[in-house]
């Protein structure tokens, strides 16, 4: 089992739920290499990623700005977004 997931949608179509994996990764630096690959290739379709530490309970949310790119807009842990969105 890969120890990070990363979901990367759009804005304006976001697939939802488990549609918008784009992939499983063992580290942390593999995620976001593949969170700017996906960003440069198709912008578009990449204006917001997360990136979820399954076994460590940890969700980095990344954001669209001004076409710089996929910059860390929060970090929190999957307890704190599952009790605040209760």
């Amino acid at each position: 089992m890969k120890k990070y997931l990363l979901f990367i949608g759009g804005n304006y179509y976001p697939l939802g739920g488990i549609d918008d994996l784009v992939g499983g990764y063992d580290a942390f630096e593999e995620a976001v290499a593949a969170m700017n690959h996906y960003y440069k290739r198709d912008s578009y379709h990449a204006s917001w990623a997360q990136i979820i530490d399954f076994i460590g309970n940890e969700i980095w949310f990344y954001e669209e700005k001004s076409n710089n790119g996929l910059l860390l807009k929060s970090q929190s842990t999957i307890t704190e977004r599952f009790l605040i969105n209760e």
